[in-house]
């Protein structure tokens, strides 16, 4: 019986149950994330989607430009690096109808919280994430308390559907989404499914997916994750971390590939992350799919070239949380995906932010929501908490209860904090910190006295670190227990193996103990043990750390890892100065056995150089990564420094009156005539917001602080030479009010008469108070009310400064009880500089700046100067909005400026000085040429020049003044109209522009370069390619001319040559070639009768050059020969034609394939010309020669030998050759001296003739 086809769900069941059985191997086996399918999809196939998603990735690139230029200043403006947004989270469980909480496809909601807080710690940077080489994102998540119907929620839904259990996405995930999901705009959804599955393409092993942000507030939006990777462990966790990058709107790190020519709009759009072509991952190993870090040479880019400032070409980033290297690698976002992360937050999906997810519906609920300090690694002994009103009325006190290790204490907080709001606060100025590792908790109590109705968020705690910093030099060697313990932390976040005192032996320098890491018996792999110290090197020039190591890794197995990390922000960011392992961190050869080295040989020491962090306080850390290795020792920790001279540091530093907005600080000096440095910041930020440097006195008033924050303060001895002394600190809290005043007034935009006034708005404002008076008369204030963060001020004076200050009108009526700090700007003069100067147009020798119109000029004065001079010149008045510059040198950086003038001869101050560079020189053409000719036409060409706009072009007969003039705007120019068989001669000058008709940029004319037209009647002859034969040079009666590649033919009308009646004339041709692997033939024609014909009488010369038995000929390919010229040759000027080729048979007339045609003017002389027939002559060409000479002689007698003698001016023989008659002798003379020499031909003992020759070097 045949069955009938399986349906979709059955048979996505059946191959589940073979996938549970024999596939599931892990993330790494399965096919990580399908993110990448659906939105490469959605781009291809919505226009709408392309287009919100390039939208926001401009919107991102443009505000991350603002965050670095704002970092680049010093500047953190609020909200981003100091706030720390929470994301309110719902986790919809979909499970089999039939399953129980807690087994198979319905887990409990332990994972839940374990995955949340897994997803927290990544997140925040915290415990088993690594914190000495991640970033921060300080973005937290929270699982909602209420829904959004604003009942009481556990944040943890679950829903019965075997169809959304065993997900096949394509086909059910919207309609998943749509059935159980809340609203988008106010909660994260995560959906955990049992299986992931794409059906239709067989592939049923999906870990997790994520649209991007560009779907908030959708049906579609959300994170799926499967079941397995949720609350499943740390490193399974990290599946749940990288989707929530997706929701973020962060990409695969191998995104795009390796296109980098801008890293803000290729790849994973992040420009902290190499390149990365690679979507499969490696075994924590380092590896470079990428050659293209550097590609994109700007300087936003961290991996331009070095010679930018970058740091060149990196490894792939496996440890990146949006790779896809083995779980265990993945521990870190970078500072570009926070920046990116949070812009997304805030700008695409910020509506979240404005959710009441995690509130709650109670009257009386307060809470702690974030340990502000201490840190991570805590150097401050203040506690500052984070307190947030959940309840919906205010709240004017609180009991906050805080623990070290259980020690409880108690702080009763007063102020007013509204609903949904929250505040920084000190409950502990000078907490006794333990040495080592402790938990700190705090939790609220007796809001207002009352009872809290929601216990469940009242408490936070933060795992913190301290080390009391030590003294140098430090030398550690491991061999007592207890001063190892109390100079050392260890940070074993997993709490299995790590770092450990052992016994060692072998090596009396290493005496009896080390610390090891039993990386060989350790199974967590990519777990990150610690061993950290702290050592202060404030006043120290220079600071060096030794370390012995020793290391065997186990065969050919992985490798584990060793890094060495130093802070100086009391562990806030570390730089990481080594990095090892294979053979570059093994001391010994592998093994195959757990390692215990034997003997001093086994040990090495490494250095490192900590002259950087001289003047600091710092923490060190050993940092191993184990990759189930071998085991790793470490000894002889030994810290050196040069002392500076001491620099004591002030003494009882504390802060008093203090206001809203005001502190004073006050100390005792300890130093005579003491100078101080002075910098204060909200505890919790990143950077220092204000330095003050080198006063005096021992009091300071600090203003313009924000209301109700937390600050902490470090004073230091500013001593000669740079030595400063340690910094003492204190911590102080400004007055807190419900309703603050605004901050960062700024003057937007002033004019003659109004001005603009903005400020950050404050979020509790119904409106605001605006007061302003000029600086001269402050009492005299007018106001106006605005109901947004700006202000336009109208009715002011010419050119007088005005101070302005701001109050918030706040909700239900009530006004801020002080003042914004004030601002102060300057209303513009009667008489202004223009605004607007830009230099539109440069050439290399003038360049054209224009402005806009000032309403009171009259005229304008510019000025201009080279770039980096002191003095402007004199200036010119001009009546129009622009200039034309004269006078310029090319390629050269100038300053311009410009200024008013008005009425009565006022003249405004000069604007902002322009920059701007002139164009290269206007170069002279070269290589001029002709081509085509014909006996009325040809065509001119010449080479092109980069800065030319066009070319002037003039021609005119031989010997005429009158030249023809043209314009060209290419390299070449057709001329006709010529006259036949007449020499010319022509030019080209390039034109480079023209500002005005007299700031024109043109060069010199090239130099003169002649051509003649054809005569009439002579028929035209030619070879189609001369590319792999051409006339090279021919030598004819004394007269020798190196012609070269002429594209098949050319006529030298101009150099004419003599031939006299009766005389034999010497012929030498040579040849050009690449190859020779065929026979060339020679053929020379004269017009004896001057009939404008070639008549077969008149072939003169013919002869063969075979081919070479090699491929490439080794020397010029030359012939020789004579040919004698008839008594009854007509006198006067013919021509002579020239023609080689591979065709024996060609003619006169023919133009053939391969080889060239030249045609010469000569002139039958009477009588033999300059030659009596009958007498000798000597010619040598080249003349003057370098190292070559070629001579050739006509002999009155052919049958007797010659010889060639060559003598100095001394009289003695140098060289001599024998010579026979019609034929070329080659003589060597570069042995010479230069000078001249003359040559004299012998013949029968008697002198017959000589010739003067010139040698040059």
């Amino acid at each position: 019986m045949k069955l009938p086809p399986l349906p979709l769900t059955g048979r996505f069941y059946l191959y589940f149950f073979f996938f549970c059985c024999f596939a599931r191997q892990g993330y790494i086996q399965s096919q990580p994330c399908a993110t990448d399918i659906l939105h490469n999809h959605w781009l291809e196939t919505d226009s709408e989607y392309a287009a919100r998603f390039d939208a926001q990735n401009e919107l991102i690139a443009t505000e991350v430009e603002k965050l670095e230029a704002g970092r680049a200043q010093g500047l953190e403006k609020s909200g981003l690096n100091q706030t720390v947004y929470t994301i309110p989270v719902v986790v919809h469980i979909m499970h089999h109808p039939d399953s129980i909480v807690g087994k198979l496809t319905n887990p409990p909601d332990s994972r839940v919280y374990e995955a949340i807080d897994r997803l927290n710690e990544a997140f925040r940077n915290t415990t088993v994430y690594d914190p000495t080489s991640g970033t921060d994102v300080e973005i937290e998540f929270c699982l909602a308390t209420t829904s959004p119907y604003g009942t009481y929620t556990t944040g943890i839904i679950r829903f019965g559907s075997a169809a959304f259990t065993y997900l096949d996405f394509p086909t059910t995930d919207s309609l998943m989404k749509y059935a159980t999901g809340w609203n988008r705009y106010h909660y994260m959804n995560v959906w955990i499914t049992y299986a992931i599955a794409d059906v239709q393409n067989n592939i049923y092993s999906y870990a997790g997916y994520t649209p991007p942000a560009g779907w908030h507030g959708t049906n579609r939006d959300g994170v799926v994750v499967r079941q397995d990777y949720f609350g499943t462990g740390i490193d399974n966790d990290k599946v749940l971390i990288h989707e929530v990058g997706h929701y973020l709107n962060l990409f695969h790190t191998f995104n795009g590939g390796c296109n980098n020519l801008d890293c803000r709009y290729t790849g994973d759009y992040v420009c902290d992350t190499p390149p990365d072509a690679l979507s499969n991952g490696t075994f924590c190993n380092p590896i470079n799919s990428c050659t293209t870090d550097d590609d994109d040479l700007n300087s936003r880019n961290p991996f331009r070239p070095t010679g930018l400032g970058g740091i060149g070409d990196q490894p792939d980033m496996i440890e990146n949380y949006m790779d896809y290297g083995n779980e265990f690698c993945q521990t870190i976002f970078t500072h570009g995906q926070k920046d990116r992360m949070r812009i997304s937050l805030t700008a695409i999906r910020g509506s979240i932010l404005e959710s009441e997810g995690c509130n709650t519906i109670y009257n009386k609920d307060v809470g702690i929501t974030a340990i502000v300090s201490p840190g991570n690694f805590s150097c401050n002994s203040a506690a500052v908490v984070t307190l947030k009103n959940f309840g919906n009325t205010v709240v004017n006190s609180a009991q906050i209860n805080y623990q070290i290790n259980g020690a409880m204490s108690v702080y009763n907080w007063a102020g007013t904090l509204q609903p949904g709001k929250d505040i920084d606060v000190l409950i502990d100025a000078g907490i006794t910190l333990p040495n080592g590792s402790f938990t700190f908790a705090a939790y609220t109590a007796l809001p207002d006295m009352w009872s809290d109705q929601n216990p469940a968020n009242d408490g936070a705690q933060r795992a913190c670190n301290h080390i009391s910093p030590l003294q140098l030099p430090f030398a550690e060697n491991f061999e007592n227990a207890a001063t190892t313990a109390s100079q050392w932390i260890t940070l074993n976040y997993d709490g299995a193996t790590t770092w450990q005192q052992t016994t060692v032996g072998g090596c009396s320098s290493n005496g009896s103990k080390a610390m090891r890491m039993d990386n060989r018996s350790y199974g967590a792999l990519g777990q990150q043990d610690y061993l950290f110290t702290a050592i202060d090197l404030y006043n120290y020039a220079t600071a060096s750390l030794a370390f012995d190591v020793s290391y065997a890794p186990y065969g050919t197995g992985p490798s584990d890892r060793l890094r060495v990390v130093v802070s100086a922000d009391c562990g806030q960011s570390f730089t990481s100065l080594y990095n090892k392992q294979g053979t570059d961190l093994a001391s010994a050869a592998a093994v195959s056995a757990a390692w215990a080295p034997a003997n001093c040989t086994q040990w090495k020491t490494e250095t490192i150089n900590l002259s950087a962090f001289a003047g600091s306080e710092i923490i060190i850390g050993f940092v191993n990564k184990c990759l189930n290795g071998n085991r790793l020792y470490i000894d002889n920790v030994n810290i050196t420094g040069t002392e500076e001279v001491l620099c004591f540091p002030p003494a009882g530093l504390s802060a008093g009156a203090i206001s809203y907005t005001t502190a004073t600080l006050s100390w005792t000096a300890t130093e005579p005539g003491a100078v101080f440095n002075l910098k204060y910041r909200p505890v919790g930020n990143e950077t220092w917001s204000n330095e003050i440097f080198y006063f005096t006195g021992t009091s300071k008033t600090i203003d313009q602080l924000a209301v109700g924050t937390t600050y902490e303060v470090l004073l230091q001895n500013a001593c000669p030479d740079g030595n400063n002394s340690t910094y003492i600190t204190t911590n102080f809290t400004t007055s807190y009010t419900s309703c603050p005043p605004p901050l960062e007034l700024t003057a937007l935009e002033v004019d003659k008469y109004s001005a603009t006034i903005g400020w950050e708005a404050n979020s509790n404002a119904a409106g605001y108070l605006v007061y302003y008076a000029p600086v001269s008369s402050p009492t005299s204030e007018t106001s106006l009310v605005t109901y947004t963060n700006q202000a336009e001020i109208s009715g002011l004076n010419l050119n007088v400064s005005y101070t302005v200050r701001v109050k918030t009108i706040c909700t239900g009526g009530t006004t801020s009880p002080i003042f914004s700090p004030s601002v102060i700007f300057t209303t513009a003069a009667s008489c202004m500089p223009p605004n607007g100067v830009v230099v539109t147009d440069a050439t290399p020798g003038c360049a054209k700046v224009v402005w806009e119109v000032e309403d009171d000029a009259v005229s304008y004065r510019v000025e201009h100067r080279p770039y980096g001079s002191s003095t402007w010149g004199s200036g010119t008045f001009v009546s129009s909005l622009f200039y034309n510059i004269p006078g310029l040198a090319p390629a050269s950086l100038y300053e311009v400026r410009v200024r008013s003038t008005c009425a009565g001869s006022v003249n405004s101050d000069f604007g902002y000085t322009v920059l701007f560079q002139t164009t290269p020189e206007c170069v002279v053409p070269a290589q001029l040429n002709v081509i085509s000719e014909t006996d009325t036409s040809a065509i001119l060409t010449w080479d092109t020049q980069s800065q030319a706009e066009s070319y002037h072009v003039r021609y005119r007969p031989l010997g005429s003044g009158v030249w023809t003039e043209v314009a060209s705007n290419g390299n070449s120019l057709l001329v006709d109209g010529l006259s036949a068989c007449t020499n010319y001669e022509f030019q080209v000058q390039s034109f480079c522009g023209s500002l005005s008709p007299t700031c024109v940029s043109e060069s010199d004319f090239s130099a003169l370069y002649s051509f003649s037209t054809y005569c009439l009647g002579y028929c035209p002859s030619a070879g189609s390619n001369a590319n792999a034969l051409w006339t090279d040079e021919i030598g004819v009666a004394g007269f020798t001319h190196y012609t070269g590649n002429n594209g098949g033919y050319n006529n030298y009308n101009l150099e004419t040559i003599q031939l006299g009646q009766g005389l034999k004339i010497p012929v030498t041709l040579t040849e050009g070639t690449p190859r020779k692997l065929t026979d060339t033939y020679w053929k020379v024609w004269v017009d004896y009768d001057q009939n404008l014909s070639f008549d077969p009488a008149e072939l003169v010369f013919s002869g063969t050059n075979p081919a070479e038995t090699s491929v490439y000929s080794a020397s010029p390919l030359t012939l020789q020969g004579n040919f004698k010229v008839p008594e009854t040759a007509l006198s006067g000027t013919t021509r002579m034609r020239i023609s080689l080729s591979t065709d024996g048979n060609t003619l006169p007339c023919d133009v053939f394939a391969v080889g060239e045609v030249e045609d010469y003017a000569v002139e039958i002389v009477a009588g033999g010309g300059k030659q009596e027939p009958g007498t000798a002559l000597l010619q040598c060409y080249p003349n003057p020669a370098k190292d070559l000479v070629r001579f050739t002689a006509l002999l009155p007698d052919d049958n007797t030998p010659a010889q060639l003698l060559l003598y100095n001016m001394l009289g003695q023989v140098c060289q001599t050759a024998a010579v026979t008659g019609g034929q070329i002798v080659a003589v060597n003379v570069s042995a010479l001296q230069p000078g001249v020499y003359w040559c004299q031909l012998l013949q029968n003992n008697n002198t017959i003739a000589a010739v003067k020759l010139v040698l040059v070097n």
